[in-house]
């Protein structure tokens, strides 16, 4: 794996699917934080099919937030990242990989472990 993938990989993992377990928590009441809390309080009144538009709208709110990061990234010229795997040091990823905010669905689609369970925007519209 080289280290573009890896940090693809890296993201999804932690970001991405840490994100819908989060959102897994809330949406099934089983949140103990305040945000929780507060969340589980809103959905009391839902139906499920306000739950069912939820469930579609989260994953592409993470999609979202995601790909504005990673443009900025690739796009603010005073932000400089650097990624290191395997003794490689990418001095700033939009250098070698034109595109970084475009990938992220190719790395969700291969690492996430939510992908199964999801329906992707694609697959909706």
């Amino acid at each position: 794996m080289n280290a573009f993938d890896y940090f693809g990989k890296t993201l999804v993992e932690s970001v991405y699917d840490g994100a819908m377990y989060e959102w897994e928590c809330f949406i099934n009441i089983k949140s103990k934080t305040p945000s929780g809390k507060m969340m589980a309080k809103h959905l009391e009144s839902f139906t499920e099919e306000h739950i069912d538009v939820l469930n579609e709208l989260f994953p592409m709110i993470i999609d979202n937030t995601i790909t504005h990061f990673l443009y900025m990234l690739e796009n603010q010229k005073d932000i400089d990242l650097g990624v290191f795997f395997d003794g490689v040091h990418i001095e700033r990823l939009q250098d070698e990989y034109y595109g970084l905010h475009l990938e992220l669905d190719k790395w969700v689609s291969k690492y996430s472990k939510w992908v199964p369970k999801l329906k992707r925007y694609e697959e909706v519209h």
